[in-house]
């Protein structure tokens, strides 16, 4: 049978993708697994690769698990029983023991292998680590925001609690604010709507996003990046639904008439759960020479803006691409120190309201 892992392009035709693979052994990571359900998944498409290729060795090392180690057990084992001996034989599951080591490495697995195995593990450590996400209240004026521009109409605390993922007393606090400046206008049942679009309290918001925004800065490695149009093809091919393209490229999406000639840099909008795990393996998919800079660096190729929000408020155009919303994007303008294109942008949106 013809070696289907060691093919990347069939394996790309496939839907397929792992993290690294040393001889004939083939492992993914999963940091910070916390569902059963995402683990059985994982453990079918481990399988399934272990069907199409006779001698292949397929690895599932979930380090930082929150599964108890005798629910893991137990789902290995209900795998081996489904599975005919010679596919499940030949996959393994693997979760942290302490600090650094795994347990029950596989008998076969040579001390290179292991080796191999813990290196790839922390470098894909490196891509899931927790990243603390935007104030919780900022997001919740960016949706109000949002919502005027978009003539969403009055919203009563629970569907914006809903909608942002934020709880009562954050959400009700924020409200009481704008209320107490005589912005905000009550409808049926204490639903709630901005009366005006608050020209000052935008303001702030853009300057408190300096700090209140969680950015994270890749930068090429190669010497010959690619363009940010490429970049976003790429990202179009994966079909993210959760990660939108922003910046001058989706500002140029919703205002077409925005004074810039190129986008100097691919920003990205992207939905993460609070204080969560981050997982941006995406990106090597993107660009493998894109390695994450320390800090913000005004020469980045990509940048990668977390939004915890339940709700994208993402457009999918014909060709695939996902936009981020018009105020994420006017936020990365701002940014970038483009503050009159943010400014031009947000007199036409208002104009058009």
């Amino acid at each position: 049978m013809e070696n289907i892992l060691l093919d990347k392009r069939k394996m790309a035709a496939l839907g397929l993708d792992l993290d690294g693979q040393w001889q004939e052994w083939c492992a993914e990571v999963k940091w910070h697994a916390k569902s059963l359900r995402d683990v059985r998944a994982n453990l079918l498409t481990c399988a399934y690769l272990a069907s199409l290729d006779p001698v292949a060795q397929i690895v599932l090392a979930l380090p930082g698990c929150r599964i108890s180690e005798d629910r893991l057990r137990e789902e290995q084992s209900m795998l081996h029983r489904i599975l005919p001996p010679h596919i499940g034989e030949r996959v393994h599951l693997m979760w942290p023991a302490e600090g650094a080591s795994l347990s029950d490495w596989p008998a076969a697995l040579p001390p290179e292998g292991r080796a191999w195995l813990m290196e790839l593990i922390e470098r894909e450590g490196t891509q899931a680590v927790g990243v603390r996400a935007a104030s919780t209240k900022h997001v919740v004026l960016g949706w109000l925001f949002l919502s005027w521009l978009r003539g969403t109409g009055f919203q009563s605390t629970d569907e914006l609690c809903e909608a942002i993922g934020a709880s009562y007393p954050t959400v009700a606090g924020v409200i009481k604010s704008l209320e107490a400046a005589g912005l905000i206008e009550r409808g049926r049942g204490r639903s709630v709507v901005l009366n005006r679009f608050p020209i000052d309290e935008w303001r702030r918001w853009l300057v408190a996003g300096e700090s209140a925004r969680r950015t994270i800065y890749f930068k090429d490695q190669s010497g010959q990046p690619r363009s940010v149009y490429a970049l976003a093809d790429r990202l179009s091919s994966l079909k993210k639904s959760s990660i939108a393209i922003g910046g001058v490229m989706g500002a140029m999406h919703h205002y077409p008439s925005l004074d810039i000639t190129a986008a100097p840099r691919l920003d990205l909008t992207m939905l993460v759960e609070k204080d969560g795990p981050l997982d941006l393996k995406f990106v090597r998919r993107l660009d493998a020479a894109l390695k994450q800079c320390d800090g913000p660096d005004s020469s980045a190729n990509l940048v990668i803006h977390l939004l915890p929000r339940k709700q994208g408020c993402f457009e999918r155009d014909d060709g695939g691409r996902v936009w981020a919303d018009p105020v994420e994007c006017m936020a990365d303008l701002h940014e970038m120190r483009l503050d009159s294109q943010a400014q031009d942008m947000l007199h036409a949106l208002l104009q058009k309201h």
